[in-house]
Parts: structure tokens; C-alpha cells; sequence
């Protein structure tokens, strides 16, 4: 349940990054996808080292947080990919 609930944040995080982005640049729209990611990650080994305190182990933590990491960071490369100019829906 808990790997739901984290991709879940990571996704919600994803669209208010894309909804605050979608009126600027190009430019400006890369830059705030770069941030996310590198805000994500930081959260995912923040919540991994939270799991490992709790008594999970460091190799089980590295396993959920890969997909935990990479189901919304996969997301924002394919938003971040997408023209502005012409949006598909």
C-alpha cells in the first residue's frame, strides 16, 4: 500500500509541476521538470532511508524505491516531452 500511496505523491507533485509549467517556455518548462526530478529523487531516498530505519532492508528499499523513483520520473519525461503548442490529449 505504501509504494501506491508514494507513486500517487510523486504523480500529484507531477501535475501541479506540469499545470504551473504549461504557460512558460520551453526553455522554463525544461528547467521545472529537471527540478521535480531531482526533487523526487531526493524525496524517494529520504522515504527509503525512512523504511530502512524502520527495519526494512536496504535491498528491499532499493527495489520499491526504483519503481517508486522511476513510474513518475517516466511520467514527467513523457509530459515534459510533449509541444505545448499543440497538446495532445
Amino acid at each position: 500500500m505504501r509504494t501506491f500511496v508514494a507513486i500517487g505523491i510523486g504523480l500529484i507533485l507531477l501535475i501541479v509541476v506540469a499545470v504551473l509549467a504549461a504557460r512558460r517556455d520551453q526553455e522554463a518548462r525544461q528547467k521545472a521538470f529537471a527540478a521535480y526530478g531531482a526533487v523526487w529523487f531526493v524525496l524517494c531516498v529520504l522515504d527509503a532511508v525512512v523504511g530502512v530505519i524502520a527495519g526494512y532492508s536496504v535491498g528491499e528499499e532499493l527495489l520499491i524505491h526504483m519503481v517508486i523513483f522511476v513510474v513518475p520520473a517516466m511520467a514527467a519525461f513523457l509530459v515534459a516531452r510533449r509541444n505545448p503548442a499543440h497538446p495532445r490529449l
